[in-house]
């Protein structure tokens, strides 16, 4: 296969073909990239693709959570919302194809070097309430609403393209009215804890859950502290675990507001940050006293501050980058296989694949076959969610739940009292995080 300037050539009529450029984000289970997407055609078109590492098992948590991502996505048409292409497979690693967009999170924003002004912070967090808003209102293709909520709204999720349009990213842990294929047990709790609100330490998730830490959010944005930071987890933990004890550290983080934090503002951030959910506003009501009260906040507003700043380069150099991966042509479904290549060389993606021999079936999933792309682009129940595993070579999907990887994000089993409870050998709480950050990722971040 060739390649020019603007990226691979697909003369061959293999099927797509994907330029890696920069890798501009990094999470615990892969990276994502700016690609060239170069069509049959010869149409290019600059996308997003988020690809899993290696070494990931196949049947794991990490691989279903994309897909539930793509589906979820494809569901939603929202400017606020990122638009999903395709799932691909290359080289083995599955693949989210989404928009790329060209600019900052919000997590660079808000260091003091950010420089973001609260009036545009004020119309950006206005935007992805409006997009909260639809991700729950928006009907399925079954006519009932998705109910859709994000689970996991904090500034590195948050991205804003340099025409000043902002897109919420990373919908990997979110819960839908939809067939998932990723489980998480009944017991465990996840989530970035320091946006999670008091219900979401109790296994209770509702669009109010968002709308916190929305309001987390726009606090960071005037303080330019989290809330509660300095809290050790366990003390976060006990924090939110009752009113009398929230309430009055609520009120003292409210007291540290600065003069810009006009009356206004304050009362919602008071009523965003309610303990009980149903102390807090919608999503809509949201959007709506946030583009209200955005004109009395100093600074420029946000297309206008976008036109005067200079966006930094983002991205640096992945495993992936430089190399022109492409689809297999279509045939008889096999099984996938790796094609060793030096660097540099276009390397050529198996087709995708039929069950393994002697998988089993669940009860009353039928033969395999089809287009491959109606089967990656399909929704739909369990036997829908064995053809994707089959069409990607992977077999049946299992039905049982698989670690939480990840830095900020925490998997307690049980709620905030089975976590404070003191366990065996001196440990305390039941996470699975590590210690890395996943603040520095970019479009369509990592799950």
């Amino acid at each position: 296969m060739n390649t020019d300037e603007h990226g691979p050539s697909s003369s061959e009529g293999l099927g797509r073909a994907f330029l890696f450029r920069e890798c501009v984000g990094r999470g615990g289970f892969g990276e994502v990239y700016r690609a060239t997407m170069t069509l049959p055609s010869g149409v290019h078109q600059t996308v997003a693709v988020k690809i899993l590492k290696k070494a990931l098992d196949p049947f794991g948590q990490s691989v279903q959570r994309l897909r539930d991502e793509a589906h979820l996505l494809a569901a939603l048409d929202h400017p606020a919302l990122l638009r999903v292409y395709d799932l691909v497979l290359l080289e083995g690693r599955v693949g989210l194809v989404t928009e790329f967009v060209d600019g900052v999170d919000l997590l660079s924003l808000l260091k003091p070097q950010g420089g973001m002004s609260l009036r545009m912070f004020a119309e950006i967090l206005a935007d992805v309430a409006s997009g909260l808003e639809a991700a729950w209102s928006t009907p399925g293709s079954d006519g009932v609403p998705l109910n859709l909520v994000h689970r996991d709204i904090k500034p590195a999720n948050l991205r804003l393209s340099r025409h000043g349009q902002v897109k919420l990213l990373d919908f990997g842990i979110a819960r839908a009215n939809i067939e998932r294929e990723a489980t998480t047990t009944t017991d465990t709790i996840i989530g970035t804890y320091q946006y999670m609100s008091p219900e979401r330490f109790n296994h209770e998730s509702g669009p109010s859950a968002d709308v916190f830490a929305l309001g987390c959010v726009l606090l960071e944005g005037f303080t330019h502290r989290r809330l509660f930071q300095g809290l050790t987890l366990q003390k976060h933990f006990v924090t939110m675990a009752s009113r009398d004890n929230y309430e009055p550290a609520l009120a003292e983080e409210l007291a540290g507001l600065p003069a810009t934090a006009t009356p206004r503002v304050r009362e919602l951030l008071a009523q965003m940050l309610a303990f009980t959910p149903g102390g807090r506003p919608s999503a809509a009501e949201v959007a709506t006293r946030l583009e209200q009260l955005s004109p009395a906040l100093p600074g420029l507003p946000t297309r206008a501050w976008c036109r005067h700043h200079p966006f930094p380069e983002v991205g640096g150099t992945g495993d992936l980058t430089g190399r022109s991966i492409a689809e297999g042509s279509p045939g008889a479904p096999r099984r996938p296989t790796r094609h060793a290549a030096a660097p540099g060389r276009t390397l050529v993606a198996a087709p995708f694949a039929g069950p393994r021999p002697g998988a089993r079936r669940h009860r009353g999933e039928p033969a395999l076959g089809g287009d491959r792309r109606a089967a990656l682009g399909a929704r739909g129940g369990p036997q829908t969610a064995q053809r994707h595993h089959a069409h990607l070579g992977l077999g049946p999907a299992p039905r049982r739940a698989g670690r939480v990887g990840g830095g900020d994000h925490v998997a307690v089993r049980g709620g905030v009292r089975d976590a404070l409870r003191p366990r065996r050998h001196g440990r305390r709480l039941g996470s699975r995080a590590g210690a890395r950050s996943r603040d520095s990722r970019g479009p369509g971040a990592c799950p």
